[in-house]
């Protein structure tokens, strides 16, 4: 199917604009702070283990909130903290003291290149909502893949169903019990997303792609496809099919988040690719 068949098909398209995630972030009460957890806060010697991830393997987790899951996962592995909240990175930084770095970033940006971590991990990553997406595609880049933890049913294991499928990843689910402060047992659902060369290399083509029409819409100007081949160095069939996982992913934005998570790059997005599939028009005739 050609790319302006598709847009006819699915004619609206939301991609996301990190920096208005970031300005419309929504700042924690310090009251809250000072009680912040996770729900449940892991204290098992076997967590990684029971998450399917082997000693040593490098983590990078996303959403973190108050910090509990990331500290106990550094008790084994080396683990990156990050959370969009620069209060909550400082509470996590302050009170869940451990063999860990802090950083606020966005969840949606913090893996920038293949192979960088072994895993991405968040424990119930609900505020992230339609984003996770993104997350998932960037956890591809990873060694092994990424895994959500849940402690109830939800919405977010479709995101990772759809991506899998799209990428040509694995997707599995588990239920495991992990001991909580009080040693008592909480059985948590493990959702893991493992990655493959394939998958890894279509995630890079497109993160590379919405890299420079993010770029492109901030600089105001007009992407030419084959300069975009060149510099991304894939074939322009790889360029109309990172386009249309592109365009496939945005389709799943909620239309009530667009003024808030989106700028005009849809619109941008259109008049791109209809350059690339232009519509022949018969020439009108002079008038005499």
């Amino acid at each position: 199917m050609g790319l302006k068949k598709w847009f006819k098909k699915k004619p609206v398209h939301y991609f996301p604009d990190v920096r208005k995630i970031v300005a419309y972030a929504i700042p924690w009460d310090p009251h809250v702070l000072r009680t912040a957890n996770q729900g449940i806060n892991p204290n098992d010697s076997q967590l990684a283990n029971k998450l399917g991830i082997k000693p040593k393997e490098k983590i990078i987790v996303v959403a973190g909130g108050a910090g509990d899951w990331a500290r106990g996962l550094s008790k084994t592995n080396p683990v990156r903290y990050t959370d969009l909240s620069k209060p909550m990175t400082r509470f996590a930084e302050k009170e869940k003291r451990g063999p860990l770095s802090f950083h606020a970033r966005p969840a949606e940006i913090v893996v920038t290149k293949p192979n960088q971590f072994d895993w991405t991990f968040s424990f119930e990553p609900y505020p992230l909502g339609a984003n996770l997406k993104l997350v998932l595609v960037r956890s591809l880049l990873n060694r092994k893949g990424g895994k959500i933890v849940e402690s109830n049913y939800s919405t977010l294991k479709k995101y990772l169903a759809h991506i899998a499928e799209m990428y040509g990843a694995h997707m599995t689910v588990e239920a495991v019990h992990v001991n909580n402060q009080v040693f008592h047992p909480n059985k948590v659902e493990v959702a893991t997303l493992l990655s493959n060369p394939r998958a890894r290399q279509k995630a890079w083509a497109d993160v590379r792609l919405l890299k420079q029409l993010t770029l492109a819409l901030r600089r105001k100007r007009i992407l030419v496809p084959s300069e975009v081949c060149k510099k991304l160095k894939i074939s322009k069939q790889e360029l109309r099919e990172s386009s249309a996982r592109l365009s496939a992913i945005s389709f799943w934005f909620p239309v009530e988040q667009s003024e808030v998570l989106t700028g005009p790059v849809r619109r941008y997005m259109r008049q791109w690719l209809n350059r690339q599939n232009p519509i022949k028009r018969s020439k009108r005739a002079k008038p005499r």
